[in-house]
């Protein structure tokens, strides 16, 4: 499975099949999970429960380093709730929010956590992190937004209005900020939290969830009406204008976005796992599993995990990837990127195509956090020189 390029030109040779097959963790203990949060590539895997079988009763958070073949319980917060986790692209940040404890924060990947106990322990949070880990907004219930700059080290009370926040997300660099108000309506923040405004997304609606798209263009949001059921709504501009999906009414509890935004998953708690390859104009039915409560997707939308809040833990089956390069040359170089995988692929080149002497580029890739793509820039020449990624 592999995908070229040379001259501008691109060849694509691999599967677009989006994952639907999902498998059911064997090594994880019942609970009520809560959230989960992924990686970039989605191999480090953050997830969260409440455990009610001890006392004090409290929250357990546990760790995959290998896309949920393998979980490992990582820490253990007594006398809390909540914790919707999340997660830098690299999976080095990691924020929990715990209503009664604080918000912690790891940034060594969960070998330690700390809170520098600025919030009101009264107070449930929710919030949103950019890909670098450095830029953090939490929204609470019943306060304001508040930022930091310094992965949470310090924070700074915005001008948002006070209200009660269900749901914050935010794009790659921190820019672009959306947040859910239960009973209310949408903010958008263009200017990383300076300016907060209202946008026409429908009011008195019980929002849910909200998912942003690498750019912050690109946005999904989830609510609940009477009888617990509702619809889902997506934004091509920022929340300028919303639209109503076609998905049915469910009791949604979640929803995830790839970096792109077009590939999406909702999941609901008394329905299945939709999934849309369309920027949410077409939606299937993923899974029948029900009792579903958070849900999280790799930078690429071909590896998404569902939680269920009923003690049953799903992820989904690797998908192959869709990558294509963008090629910005220059008189001395050429910058090669593409889209972070949720599969491991390398970069090779080779001066003629008739040939199978293909050679693994020795450069490795840096991840651009502003678009979540993998770059490499290789020095130009006067001959030709064609490149491909290869999963390996």
């Amino acid at each position: 499975m592999l995908t070229g390029a040379a001259c501008g030109s691109l060849v694509f040779l691999n599967d677009t099949a989006l994952a639907q097959n999902w498998i059911q963790a064997t090594n994880l203990p019942g609970g009520g999970w809560i959230s989960a949060a992924s990686s970039a590539d989605g191999t480090r895997l953050l997830a969260a429960t409440i455990v009610n079988d001890i006392y004090p009763w409290g929250v357990a958070i546990y760790i995959s380093t290998n896309s949920g073949a393998d979980w490992t319980l990582n820490s253990y917060f007594p006398n809390a709730t909540g914790g919707y986790v999340v997660s830098s692209a690299d999976g080095t940040t990691l924020v929990a929010p715990l209503s009664n404890d604080h918000i912690y924060i790891s940034t060594n990947s969960g070998a330690s956590w700390t809170t520098n106990n600025y919030f009101p322990t009264d107070r449930s949070y929710v919030v949103a992190l950019s890909a670098s880990g450095k830029k953090l907004s939490a929204a609470g219930w019943g306060d304001t937004i508040y930022l930091s700059t310094d992965s949470g080290a310090s924070w700074t009370p915005t001008s948002a209005p006070t209200n009660n926040w269900s749901h914050i997300t935010s794009s790659t660099d921190g820019t672009i900020l959306a947040a859910a108000a239960s009973g209310d309506t949408i903010y958008i923040s263009t200017n990383s939290g300076a300016i907060w405004t209202p946008t026409s997304a429908p009011e008195n609606s019980t929002w849910v969830s909200i998912a942003s798209s690498a750019d912050g263009a690109k946005l999904l949001a989830a609510a609940i009406g009477d009888f617990y059921s509702g619809p889902i709504y997506t934004s091509s501009n920022s929340g300028a204008s919303w639209t109503p999906t076609s998905v049915p009414n469910q009791f949604w509890t979640s929803v995830a976005s790839s970096a792109d935004g077009s590939k999406l998953v909702a999941v609901a708690w008394d329905g299945p796992i939709y999934i849309s390859t369309n920027s949410g104009i077409n939606w299937t039915v993923s899974s029948d599993n029900k009792y579903m409560e958070g849900d999280a997707s790799a930078a690429d939308g071909n590896k998404s995990i569902a939680i269920g809040g009923l003690g049953a833990f799903f992820y989904s089956s690797q998908s192959n990837p869709l990558l294509s390069f963008t090629n910005t040359a220059s008189r001395t170089n050429a910058v090669i990127s593409w889209m972070i995988p949720s599969m491991n692929f390398v970069l090779q080149q080779n001066s003629d195509l008739t040939t199978t002497n293909w050679l693994d580029v020795a450069d490795i890739p840096s991840l651009n956090l502003t678009n979540l793509q993998n770059q490499v820039t290789v020095s130009a020449t006067n001959s030709k020189c064609f490149y491909r990624l290869i999963s390996r």
